[in-house]
């Protein structure tokens, strides 16, 4: 389902006691791309030279959870090197929906992770 709004992308969920309203996405910038981009290389290389053998790679889902727009917004300036700037029209429904009673942010990411074995 997340692909399916944007390739690459992380989506924003907004939930409370009543239900989820999914209001945006962030698309990782141009830098994180590229980075991670290299270090996949890189990882490939070490491999291929036979230095380490890949053992397996998991694809996992997490929420993080923030209990106020100030808190979404300490940990989105924390991390704003990875994320292309936020429209302020979709800052301003994040604002408005987390003001509601009982409600929080969530943000809804998947990640792969990959382990790797040292061969001598």
């Amino acid at each position: 389902m997340h692909r399916s709004l944007r390739a690459g992308g992380v989506l924003i969920d907004r939930r409370a006691s009543s239900g989820t309203t999914r209001v945006g996405q962030l698309e990782y910038s141009q830098d994180f791309n590229e980075t991670i981009a290299k270090a996949e290389r890189s990882l490939d290389q070490v491999a291929t030279q036979g230095l380490f053998e890949r053992q397996r790679s998991i694809e996992y889902r997490f929420l993080i959870h923030f209990q106020s727009i100030e808190d979404w917004q300490e940990y989105f300036d924390y991390w704003a090197t990875y994320y292309v700037p936020m429209s302020e029209e979709l800052m301003q429904i994040i604002e408005k929906l987390a003001s509601q009673p009982g409600a929080d942010i969530v943000l809804d990411a998947n990640t792969v992770s990959t382990a790797y074995k040292v061969l001598n």
